[in-house]
């Protein structure tokens, strides 16, 4: 236990080890970025079995993408972490690329960015799946106030919470979840609670040709469009009970 940072760079720079790095209190070990470096960074070809457990990650900042993580190249599972109050250009809590990562019981809250994935940006054919995990009053300018789904890329998300997120831009879309460019979102036993969007998609906005699954999914937004599909000719929309 104890609070962690660095004076250059991120916190904790993986460098491709096979693994696990567990706190041994639950969150008791926290890392801290104090507004001026990112919290941990995965671009080494860490493999799934590289494991990041039990830790606080917050006040992490970087003026690109991924202020709590940056994942690229990598497959590592992270598990009992909190993500709290980090801040990027894009991908506030984490942003992932060129990966696949497999997410258990995290909590993402406050985390914000100027653009795009407020908890969360997944793009260039990055494959996350995620369960149990809560994402609550995160924000974006403009994509996707927890997540933003982008370029090939899959969200395979189950028993999780989206409550209170946001997008604020003038033509901000997905309160919660943005979905856009053939990408994927297969959605269970999730609930969407009170997320706001300043123009489309209070909940989910579909953008382009993709493939959205919602199985008993609860979802309740009180502005602009629970569900919001545009410029799309081949999207595939299922809800399911």
């Amino acid at each position: 236990p104890g609070t962690y940072t660095h004076d250059t760079g991120e916190v904790v720079f993986m460098l491709g080890k096979n693994i696990i790095l567990q706190s041994t209190v639950l969150h008791g070990a926290v890392i801290d970025g104090q507004g001026t470096r990112r919290g941990i960074t995965c671009t080494q070809g860490e493999p799934a079995s590289t494991l990041i457990s039990g830790f606080v990650i917050q006040n992490c900042h970087t003026g690109g993408g991924g202020g709590g993580f940056l994942i690229s190249f990598s497959s590592p599972t992270i598990s009992n972490c909190k993500i709290l109050n980090n801040s990027a250009n894009t991908g506030g809590g984490v942003q992932a690329e060129y990966c696949n990562s497999t997410w258990i019981d995290c909590e993402f809250q406050g985390n914000s960015v100027n653009t795009d994935g407020g908890g969360a940006f997944i793009k260039n054919e990055c494959d996350i799946a995620m369960t149990g995990c809560t994402f609550t009053g995160n924000s974006g300018g403009y994509d996707g106030g927890a997540i933003r789904v982008l370029e090939n890329s899959s969200l395979d998300i189950s028993a999780s919470i989206f409550e209170g997120n946001s997008v604020t831009g003038g033509n901000g879309r997905g309160g919660a979840i943005q979905v856009q460019n053939t990408s994927t979102l297969n959605a269970a036993l999730c609930s969407f609670n009170n997320n706001q969007s300043a123009a489309n998609g209070g909940a989910i906005e579909i953008n382009g040709n993709n493939n959205v699954t919602l199985t008993d999914c609860s979802l309740d937004t009180p502005t602009n469009r629970c569900i919001h599909i545009s410029h799309s000719n081949f999207s595939k929309v299922f809800i399911k009970s």
